[in-house]
């Protein structure tokens, strides 16, 4: 007959550690100056992490941001290999039909804009000096629409009723000594090999994120551009989302809709190397933050623990010559410190999110990061990842604090530990 399992173990052991938390509890509440202290280390050390934290996701949000509404859009579209050769040879991967593309991309959800851009290379010509060229034809309503990051120097954007009109890039502008309403001279060779020059006049200087873009681009209406190269076709289709967040999934379903008929689908993570790199110190630099402050917390907070831990040994001594085990005062102290660890991080918790709801609120004013020419206001955010780590970094640096004193009291004999009452 089977023997029914004994539960009164099970039972004890469950009723022996709820005693014991209670216990802990009681003297933590009983160690206020010390418990304090060690509070106060938890409590700075994970509203730090909280506030870089969200200080970097805000960096993270508002470049791609500003690439994606400044040149990229969410998502583009290109015949296959343009990325890899087109560049510099555009006119050798268009798309001829660029209709039928747009029409199943706009069939997706969560499509915003289409826009379709025919890109082209040649010479700018003002006042007798030649500069290289990457020009772009857009859709001017559309790519206002997108650009809400494009910055105006001087002069206006591109209208729909615009024929002879360009915008060019400040690097362009700085190079040519060009202003708004000066003519410029475009020379390109047509998709057959011709020689075509154009002159068009200059309605407006723009800067955008990335202080190589301006460089070199100049900007023109599509209808201008197809007349310039001879052709109705496009080499580019940009895609702007309603969100952010749907990039990947709607770059699956786009490239399951277009990719059999040999079009490519690049989001602008793929394109954008700068941001990459970028994402990829400030993550490497706040893994190492949270290294960092793991060891402060642990340094801060195990001074007060094995302080107060050593002041208390006669009463651990008396738990152990009344029969308690060596293992429940190691149990004990570890509560303790698990507890400090919770309620200090707690208490982190509501620093960190009030600083960072205090500095969103005023803005924090920021130079232009590197590679580009605008400056922006950041914030911080409260990212619940950044919170979790935050909070669990505090959780286990005071845990960890904890473990060589309660080791080193757990072993100390009941007579040893007795005689320092006396």
């Amino acid at each position: 007959m089977p023997r029914r399992p004994d539960n009164r173990r099970s039972r004890h052991d469950w009723s022996a550690l709820g005693a014991l938390l209670k216990l802990a509890a009681q003297n933590v509440l009983r160690q206020r100056g010390r418990s304090a202290t060690a509070l106060i280390a938890i409590a700075l050390g994970v509203a730090s992490l909280i506030v870089a934290g969200g200080f970097i996701h805000d960096v993270y949000i508002q470049m791609g941001e500003s690439i994606i509404h400044s040149q990229y859009g969410h998502l583009q579209i290109y015949r296959r290999g343009y990325v890899q050769h087109g560049t510099q040879h555009p006119t050798d991967y268009l798309i001829d039909d660029p209709d039928a593309v747009i029409q199943r991309i706009q069939a997706l959800p969560g499509v915003a804009i289409v826009l379709p851009r025919l890109h082209f290379t040649g010479l700018a010509n003002a006042g007798g000096g030649d500069w290289a060229i990457v020009g772009e034809g857009i859709e001017p309503k559309l790519e206002n629409q997108l650009g809400t990051y494009v910055q105006l120097v001087s002069g206006r954007l591109l209208r729909e009723d615009d024929s002879d009109a360009v915008i060019v890039g400040d690097g362009v502008a700085n190079a040519l000594r060009l202003s708004s309403g000066q003519p410029v001279t475009l020379s390109i060779s047509t998709r057959a090999g011709a020689l075509n020059s154009v002159d068009f006049q200059v309605v407006g200087i723009f800067r955008s994120y990335s202080k190589e873009f301006d460089q070199r681009s100049i900007r023109m209406p599509l209808k201008a551009a197809r007349d310039l190269l001879a052709t109705r076709a496009v080499n580019e289709i940009a895609v702007a989302l309603t969100d952010t967040a749907a990039t990947d999934a709607t770059a699956s379903l786009a490239d399951a809709s277009i990719g059999e008929l040999g079009y490519e689908v690049r989001s602008w993570r793929d394109l954008a190397d700068f941001y990459n790199k970028t994402v990829h110190l400030l993550e490497r630099e706040f893994a190492f933050l949270e290294g960092v402050m793991l060891l402060m917390i642990v340094l801060s907070v195990a001074n007060t623990i094995n302080t107060a831990a050593f002041e208390r040994l006669p009463e651990f001594g008396t738990m152990l010559a009344l029969g308690d085990r060596r293992r429940d005062v190691f149990r004990l102290i570890m509560l303790e410190c698990t507890i400090l660890g919770l309620l200090g991080s707690l208490l982190g918790l509501g620093i960190g999110i009030a600083l960072a709801l205090a500095l969103s609120a005023l803005g924090i004013p920021m130079p232009p990061p590197p590679n580009t020419d605008l400056g922006y206001t950041a914030l911080i955010r409260i990212v619940p990842g950044v919170i979790f780590g935050a909070v669990a970094v505090g959780v286990v640096a005071a845990m960890l604090a904890g473990v060589f004193p309660s080791l080193r009291i757990a072993r100390t004999a009941p007579a040893e530990a007795l005689r320092r009452a006396l």
